[in-house]
C-alpha cells in the first residue's frame, strides 16, 4: 500500500511539473513577439533620437538620451504587452516606479512642440508597422 501511495504522490508531482513547463514554453514564445516588437520600437527611437540601445540602456543621465529613454518606456508599455516591470528590466534594469515615473515625464512634456513633434514622428513609424503585422 506504502508503494501505491508513493506512486500516486510521484504522477502528480510529474503531471504539475509538465504543466509548469508547458506554461513556460508559452510564455517564452509569448516574450519572442515581444522581443521583436522590442527591436522595432528601440531601432526607431534611437534612429529618432540619434542614440544607441546601449546609451538607453545604460545609467547616463544626460538628457537626450534620458528623453529618448522615457519615449522607449512609453510606446513600450503603450504598444507591447510588457508590464512596467518587465519594460524596466528591458531598459537597463530599471525598477516599475522608474518607468511610471518615465510616463508621467513624456505626459507632461507633450506640451512642447519639438519634443511632442519628435514623439509623434516616432510613434507613426511604430503604428505602421503595427498595421502591417494585423
Amino acid at each position: 500500500m506504502k508503494r501505491i501511495e508513493e506512486y500516486r504522490v510521484l504522477r502528480k508531482a510529474l503531471e504539475i511539473i509538465e504543466k509548469k513547463e508547458k506554461s513556460d514554453i508559452q510564455s517564452m514564445l509569448e516574450f519572442t513577439v515581444t522581443n521583436n516588437e522590442l527591436e522595432v520600437i528601440l531601432d526607431e527611437v534611437c534612429r529618432e533620437y540619434s542614440v544607441t540601445v546601449e546609451e538607453i540602456k545604460s545609467k547616463s543621465r544626460i538628457r537626450k538620451i534620458n528623453d529618448s529613454r522615457q519615449v522607449a518606456m512609453h510606446l513600450l508599455y503603450k504598444y507591447t504587452t510588457m508590464s512596467l516591470k518587465e519594460v524596466g528590466i528591458e531598459l537597463g534594469r530599471r525598477d516599475h516606479t522608474t518607468v511610471m515615473h518615465g510616463l508621467r515625464s513624456v505626459q507632461s512634456n507633450s506640451w512642447d512642440q519639438t519634443y511632442k513633434a519628435k514623439m509623434d514622428k516616432v510613434e507613426k513609424v511604430i503604428q505602421k508597422y503595427y498595421g502591417e503585422r494585423v
